[in-house]
């Protein structure tokens, strides 16, 4: 019998040789794939990149900028300087991608623009386009040229404020003069004629109608009395050319009658003219001199009254000869009503100054004159038959000052 140990066995040895003869290699193929990674781990770890000098896997040093020109070096906008972020080249010159995957890449910046000429920068996060920065304001300078009618104004009022500064240094001709060129200037307002004629009146009422004379007054003069004089003598001798109770009011004599060898008075020169401005109800008394512009001298102002309905005739007339009556007799040309001298109810009042008419528009009136008034509240007003009527103060001074023939009357819209 033979026994199982005895038996031909199966060539399992040889089987068995030859599956590990399959197997064996196998399993060399794992022992070289851990090798082939081993050697791959330790050349990485050759390679990879270091933050600080020498040792293994520095290969070459971070290359400066401009050394190559793939790899310009970035430079920061305040002129500063930052390591290229180029990949750094393995010891076979090639550059290492995954050196340049490992670290994080950063964008390229532009060049810096100098200080002098930087650029205005705007915040990333509002807008991706540079907006320029405004210039500073510039402060504007308001224009120092005045406007004409400004320039104009202004320099008649600097004429009248000058004319009062003058007026106080104790100078009233320069000042009445000053005055007197404001009035007349073309340039000057309304409200600069009416202070000029306010000012012009208190100088008259000073120099011209008080015994003050001052010197260089072309209006006034200094007289000494002669033997025999008297005060109309005066007047004719002299070419005065006003009425003798003139001499008499500026002297201020209560007795025109008593004057003394050498005694000094005033006389005051004509003769003087008249414009009465009807829209303004006001007569403008001048004198026969003109300032240094030659203008005709202004001396005070008065209110009047006119003819009703406008009936005041416009134009030109000259106090008519032989006509200047005081305390006159009238008659009234509508009524036929007759009023005796120094009756309290005559209308036209204690003064009467005749006119006769000198241009074509007036030479054919007759009747018209100036004259006092009983009823002062219709002084400013249009109540009279066509005269001109003033206060009693008044009508007594222009028939002083207004001499028939020579003295004129114009009257103007």
């Amino acid at each position: 019998m033979v026994l199982p140990s005895q038996t031909a066995r199966p060539n399992t040895f040889a089987g068995s040789r030859f599956t590990l003869a399959r197997r064996r290699p196998r399993r060399g193929g794992k022992l070289l794939g851990v090798a082939l990674l081993g050697v791959l781990a330790a050349l990485l770890w050759w390679m990879w990149p270091k933050s600080s000098g020498g040792g293994p896997g520095d290969g070459a040093e971070l290359q400066p900028a401009g050394t190559s020109p793939l790899s310009p070096r970035m430079t920061l906008a305040d002129g500063g300087n930052k390591p290229s972020l180029d990949p750094i080249p393995d010891r076979t010159g090639r550059a290492s991608l995954d050196s340049a995957s490992a670290t994080e890449k950063t964008p390229e910046a532009k060049p810096a623009i100098p200080a002098s000429d930087q650029a205005p920068v705007n915040d990333p996060a509002t807008s991706g386009t540079a907006k320029p920065i405004p210039p500073a304001p510039v402060e504007s300078t308001p224009s120092s040229a005045p406007q004409p009618a400004i320039e104009q104004t202004s320099a008649v009022q600097a004429l009248i404020d000058s004319a009062a500064e003058t007026l106080a240094r104790n100078r009233p001709v320069d000042a009445r003069d000053m005055l007197n060129r404001a009035l007349h200037d073309p340039r000057a307002s309304e409200g600069e004629r009416r202070q000029a004629r306010v000012q012009l009146g208190k100088i008259a009422d000073t120099i011209t109608f008080s015994p003050l004379v001052v010197p260089g007054d072309a209006v006034c003069a200094t007289y000494e009395i002669q033997s025999g004089d008297r005060l109309v003598s005066i007047v004719n001798e002299q070419g005065l050319k006003v009425d003798w109770r003139l001499l008499q009011r500026v002297n201020q004599m209560s007795d025109p009658g008593r004057l003394r060898v050498g005694q000094k008075i005033k006389i005051v020169r004509g003769p003087f003219h008249a414009v009465v401005d009807k829209s303004a109800f006001r007569l403008d008394l001048y004198a026969n001199v003109a300032d240094s512009d030659g203008n005709r001298l202004f001396i005070k102002s008065f209110d009047v009254g006119l003819g009703e309905y406008g009936s005041t005739p416009e134009g030109s007339w000259r106090v008519r000869p032989a006509s200047k009556l005081m305390d006159p007799r009238w008659v009234n040309p509508r009524t036929g009503e007759q009023f005796e001298a120094s009756d309290p109810k005559n209308p036209i009042g204690e003064r009467w100054i005749g006119l006769e008419g000198t241009d074509p528009q007036t030479q054919t009136l007759s009747g018209y004159g100036l004259h006092g008034t009983i009823e002062p509240e219709s002084i400013g007003k249009e109540m009279s038959m066509g005269c001109i009527r003033l206060l009693a103060p008044d009508i007594e001074l222009m028939y002083e000052v207004l001499v028939e023939g020579d003295s004129t009357v114009r009257i103007v819209p």
